[in-house]
């Protein structure tokens, strides 16, 4: 569901809307960013200035009603591993307070911000309807190849109880299988290393091919029994809408970046 306010758009799950938590996916529109980064940049680790990155989250949080000082955000390599906040954490924006080599988090503590950075991969919702639990997960296709979302689910049993009955997913904006153009040696990866994978591979001419990693996600979920019903996926390409989001893959390294954001009330 995409929503305008302040001149700012972002998008939300109607799965998510009414069942405590707060949360969003970030677009390019509405903040104060100038160049390739225009607007609303909210890459930490760019060379924009830092100000005009923080003016964003300000006003970013401020329509999501989140203290801006309670975010935290990850440092994120592209592997498996999954970062539990149980007790105080650093938190906020105003220096490198990143949870460096994680890429996905869980919590149960209301008011924590979870947040994760996106350009292309895509931002995997989770929330226990049940236990109060909520995680964010970054699975590009090396995240999606080694099932980082399975992780998630499966670090969410094992702390604190999660009946994967009980859990909502929300598949977020992301590259889209229209965009997303791999060489054999990726190809390959998904192929020979993760089976049910292979319905959602696609041959081209010249040695390329076609990988729907929404698809992907969708289907490992389902395969670890969360219900068909509590599972929303995005069909936002972030590749192909120029206007609305940026993609690394559509712009290199001369782009900012989109964060998702999730809380507990």
């Amino acid at each position: 569901m995409r929503i305008c306010k302040k001149d700012v758009i972002y998008y939300e799950f109607e799965s998510f809307r009414d069942r405590g938590v707060v949360h969003c996916f970030s677009s390019r529109i509405g903040g104060s960013s100038k160049g390739y980064y225009s607007e609303m940049n909210l890459g930490l680790y760019s060379d924009e200035d830092r100000g005009v990155v923080e003016t964003n989250y300000r006003l970013l949080c401020s329509i999501m009603d989140m203290n801006v000082d309670n975010i935290a955000y990850l440092g994120q390599v592209h592997k498996g591993d999954v970062f539990i906040i149980d007790s105080d954490i650093p938190t906020g924006i105003e220096a490198d307070r990143s949870i460096y080599g994680y890429d996905a988090i869980i919590t149960d503590k209301p008011g924590i911000v979870l947040t994760t950075f996106h350009v292309d991969c895509l931002p995997i919702y989770f929330f226990d309807n049940v236990k109060k639990v909520i995680g964010l997960a970054h699975s590009g296709w090396r995240g999606t190849l080694i099932e980082i979302s399975l992780n998630v689910i499966k670090k969410m049993q094992e702390h604190y109880g999660t009946k994967v009955s009980d859990v909502f997913v929300g598949i977020g904006p992301g590259i889209d299988s229209c965009c997303f153009e791999v060489r054999e040696d990726v190809f390959n990866k998904f192929y020979n290393g993760l089976i049910y994978s292979r319905p959602f591979l696609r041959s081209r001419l010249y040695g390329k091919y076609d990988i729907d990693l929404k698809a992907i996600v969708r289907q490992g979920l389902l395969n670890l029994g969360i219900r068909k019903d509590n599972i929303e996926v995005s069909n936002l390409c972030t590749a192909c809408d120029e206007e609305h989001f940026y993609s690394h893959r559509r712009m290199g390294r001369n782009r900012g970046s989109m964060i998702a954001m999730l809380m507990i009330k």
